[in-house]
């Protein structure tokens, strides 16, 4: 299945702050939190989640992760992505 990146980052970038991107990041993508510094900025967090996911597999992984977290914008974006 192909998903739409770019909705998938409009949809974190507006369900999430960057305290909770950073969050989503430790509790399902350590790899890549483990990467992030206190300057790294909310849109790279987001590119590095979905680069990361892509590249693994785990697209379905980080929208189960968002349509726990955040339902409502998920419902919102379900149809874009």
């Amino acid at each position: 299945m192909t998903h739409n990146l770019e909705a998938i980052r409009q949809l974190i970038n507006e369900a999430f702050d960057a305290e909770e991107v950073s969050q989503l990041a430790y509790d399902r993508f350590y790899a890549v939190y483990s990467e992030f510094t206190a300057a790294t900025s909310k849109s790279r967090m987001i590119d590095a989640v979905i680069t990361y996911a892509k590249k693994n597999g785990r697209i379905p992984d980080l929208l189960d992760y968002i349509q726990e977290n955040s339902p409502y914008y998920y419902r919102e974006y379900a149809d874009k992505i």
